[in-house]
């Protein structure tokens, strides 16, 4: 299904605007079909207060009229934009006065040097727009289901359609030339220029001159244009409006059903803040937020949702048995357009009263879990675990059927990208949202895992060769880390990706340098980086664009690479620690950076989220005391595990999206990790021999270490 023409504005404004205001008949000098042709014509020059108010004094001569009880209902759902109520909203948003033209919208909200929005204090709460949408729009569009009620099959009318609309001059007595037009010749012969109020008939055209008649009776100058035509307005198009129409009022019944009571102004405030975390900023902040509030009301979203699909089926049959020729119709329809529609409605239809695949995908959607068996919206969420999202338990893993089935660690994986949560732990090679026990034996070059997953067991591959250093990361963004070495020798990244098997083979950095993977750009996947320490450059090659680079100088010689997701940063940043110090330096921007104050000589830093938060916190281990120093969110942890001599080898063990203090013995190859999800408990686990390698989210830090 498609609407003839360019400009679709008008029947996007329909699911947008609903709102009923009345203006009084200007007297009944006119016959009503004289007023809907005077309201057509206001209309499609953007006059909508007069227009409304032509079709309003059409139906106080004939309340009847179908024409204008068809564009009453179209105009009194787009007034919204002309009402005291609605300007008063958007004035207390911050939003400018001007260009609030419904056809022309180019009002804007107040916004920074970097565009975030900058929302007054007195910005309207969540349940002030439910008010007004409850108060105002719910029975505006009722009112405009109720005048379509009254245009029956054989409606029929036309109505000077814009085509195109931009800029020009007057380039001869004829000739109007565009800065926008880019036209097949003679695209728009015989369609209508409205310039400066005045209309005139394209005689031809080229790529971007118009040839009029009349002559343009204008002086040199800029002027906006329109190129508009009559199309035809039927039956069918009266369908597809109801349709919108039951579908905006679906929606309204929804938002009116939920608790969403939230300051706007503060969660935009802090969305604007890399880091914005769903569970941070939004679920614990508002404990209520979407906790379910007249419960009938999706009883009548789901009445309305099957009055749209009913609607817009009946359109379709209506078209396709129209016995005119459709090119000028405002909507048009083909046989293949047709069944494709009608496939796609009939899912829906069917997912309101149970299971049912939707599209090519096989996804399993049962709209009843919603509609007739309401719960809160948090529970069609996963479960909340600290930052960690987990499986979701109602109604099923598959978070409704929305999803399809997929694996624990999955959905976790899917819905971290969602929430900006900390990156993929480089020691998670089964992919299950926990790090794995893992050495590497130089002597045979072997990679002995313990997995951690369902699965279980461990996992023997050599890879590597003696003097290589160990940069394990999901290079191929499957959720599972791969195998990786950097061999200083030649510069070369060995990687072996777990979702192809395999391997690649590419050079990045030389001998001097420091590898430090990770996820620069954001896109789910490591990135090969290096920092060279003698001049202080990191070199990313990123994996959105692996024939580009970007460098960034931070950092200088003596210092300690932690490259890490801080403090609200939406991916990897460079960072570095200042063992002289005890100064951790965290690079954002050219023009925003931090420094923290943390630890001391002879420490080992061992950054990890040890807050749940989404982000990694700076942290150090003192091997002297064995205490581990935790910068967290709301002050600090210290905690005593380890002690002088063993390595220490953080992560999430448990999968509670908690870095968990860990060590591992090099004189016994046992690692002691004390589990953060239980207060007092941990595990003693014998993985490796003396002589090998630990693995853990600190190896790249203990490699980087003088």
């Amino acid at each position: 299904m498609s609407i003839h023409g360019d400009n679709r504005y008008a029947g996007i404004l329909v699911l947008i605007f609903a709102f009923l205001l009345g203006f009084p008949a200007s007297g009944r000098s006119q016959t009503a079909d004289q007023y809907v042709e005077l309201g057509k014509t206001d209309l499609a020059n953007g006059s909508l207060a007069s227009a409304h108010g032509n079709f309003q004094s059409a139906l106080a001569l004939d309340s009847n009229h179908q024409g204008a009880n068809f564009f009453y209902a179209l105009t009194r759902v787009m007034m919204i934009s002309k009402s005291s109520a609605f300007d008063a909203l958007l004035d207390r948003a911050g939003v400018s006065a001007d260009g609030r033209d419904i056809f022309q919208w180019q009002a804007d909200f107040e916004r920074d040097a970097y565009g975030n929005i900058l929302l007054p204090a007195d910005s309207p709460t969540g349940t002030e727009l439910q008010a007004f949408a409850k108060e105002d729009a719910l029975p505006a569009i009722d009112g405009a289901l109720g005048n379509l009620g009254k245009v029956g099959s054989g409606f029929q009318t036309e109505y000077p359609w814009t085509f195109e609309s931009g800029e020009g001059i007057r380039s001869g007595l004829n000739t109007f030339y565009t800065y926008s037009g880019w036209w097949n010749t003679n695209e728009w012969v015989g369609y209508t220029l409205v310039v400066n109020g005045s209309e005139y008939s394209i005689v031809s055209n080229t790529e971007d001159t118009l040839t009029v008649s009349p002559n343009l009776n204008l002086s040199s100058g800029e002027y906006d244009y329109r190129i508009l035509a009559p199309v035809e307005i039927d039956y069918g198009d009266v369908l597809v409006v109801r349709g919108g129409l039951h579908l905006t009022k679906a929606g309204l019944y929804i938002f009116s059903a939920y608790n969403v009571d939230a300051d706007i102004d503060a969660v935009v405030t802090r969305f604007n803040v890399p880091g914005f975390s769903i569970q941070t900023h939004l679920v614990q902040a508002y404990p209520q937020l979407m906790t379910l509030l007249p419960a009938h009301q999706l009883s009548e979203a789901k009445a309305s949702v099957r009055s749209c699909i009913e609607q817009l089926a009946a359109s379709i049959q209506f078209i396709l048995g129209e016995s005119d020729a459709q090119a000028n119709d405002l909507i048009t329809l083909d046989a293949g357009e047709a069944a494709e529609f009608s496939a796609t409605l009939e899912q829906w239809s069917d997912a309101l009263d149970g299971p049912t695949l939707i599209g090519d995908l096989n996804t399993t959607v049962d709209l009843t879990q919603f509609f007739d068996h309401p719960k809160h919206l948090r529970s069609f969420l996963p479960a909340f675990k600290g930052m960690l999202i987990k499986r979701g338990s109602y109604p099923d893993p598959t978070l409704g059927g929305i999803l399809p089935a997929m694996t624990a660690a999955e959905l976790n994986r899917l819905l971290a990208q969602v929430d900006a949560l900390a990156p993929l732990d480089p020691t998670d090679f089964d992919g299950d949202g926990r790090s794995d026990l893992t050495v590497w034996r130089p002597g045979t070059r072997v990679w002995y895992t313990l997995r951690s997953g369902p699965a279980g067991g461990y996992t023997g591959t050599t890879w590597g060769m003696a003097g290589d250093v160990l940069v394990p990361g999901d290079y191929d963004g499957d959720g599972k880390s791969d195998i990786a070495v950097w061999r200083p020798g030649t510069g070369v990244w060995y990687i072996r990706p777990s979702a192809t098997g395999g391997y690649t083979a590419t050079s990045w950095g030389i001998a001097s340098d420091v590898p430090v993977p990770g996820d620069y750009d954001g896109d789910g996947r490591d990135d090969r980086a290096v920092w060279r320490p003698g001049t202080g450059v990191w070199y990313v090659r990123p994996s959105a664009s692996p024939s580009s680079y970007t460098s960034t100088k931070w950092g200088m010689t003596g210092d300690i690479a932690v490259p890490g997701k801080y403090f609200y940063y939406e991916h990897i940043a460079p960072a570095v620690w200042r063992a002289a110090t005890g100064i951790w330096y965290i690079f954002y921007s050219s023009y925003w950076y931090d420094t923290e104050k943390w630890g001391m000589n002879g420490d080992i830093p061992v950054p990890g989220d040890y807050d749940a938060d989404g982000d990694v916190n700076v942290a150090v281990w003192r091997p002297s005391t064995g205490i581990w120093y935790m910068m967290v969110r709301d002050g600090y942890k210290t905690t005593s595990w380890g002690k002088s001599g063993d390595i220490p080898v953080p992560g999430d063990y448990d999968g509670d999206g908690l870095t968990d203090p860990a060590v591992w013995r090099p004189t016994t190859g046992v690692w002691y990790i004390k589990l953060s999800g239980s207060p007092g408990g941990y595990t003693a686990r014998l993985w490796g021999k003396p002589g090998d390698v630990p693995i853990s989210t600190a190896t790249g830090i203990l490699d980087s270490m003088p």
